[in-house]
């Protein structure tokens, strides 16, 4: 086991310092690239190279992690469903309320008569 930790090691060393050889090539490409209109695809596309690059640098290549590593996200959506919940009473919408008892008829002459129970 000792052997193939060893030669593992060594291949996600090589990985990475095959990445970080590529993103030095494309930083270097980017700076040689002259800047107008007729390159600014070629740049776009250098620049989502290195953006690729760079996230596998940072990311590990394995499941070697524990469980739970990560990042910290603090859960508001209590908070923004009040704030949603304020601004449409605000305009006039109201959410889980029962509906107001207000009946619209066609009279037979003519016109709407609106009854309403509040």
């Amino acid at each position: 086991w000792g052997l193939f930790a060893f030669v593992v090691g060594n291949l996600i060393n090589s990985f990475r310092m095959g990445i970080a050889e590529k993103i030095t090539e494309v930083e270097q490409e980017i700076s040689r690239t002259q800047k107008n209109k007729a390159t600014e695809y070629h740049l776009g596309l250098l620049k989502a190279k290195l953006a690729k690059y760079r996230q596998q640098l940072l990311e590990p290549t394995g499941k070697t992690g524990s469980k739970g590593e990560g990042f910290d996200v603090m859960k508001s959506g209590d908070l923004q469903r009040e704030l949603l919940t304020r601004e449409l009473e605000a305009m006039g919408i109201r959410l889980n309320t029962k509906r107001p008892n207000v009946y619209f008829k066609l009279k037979k002459t003519g016109g709407v008569k609106m009854t309403s129970t509040v």
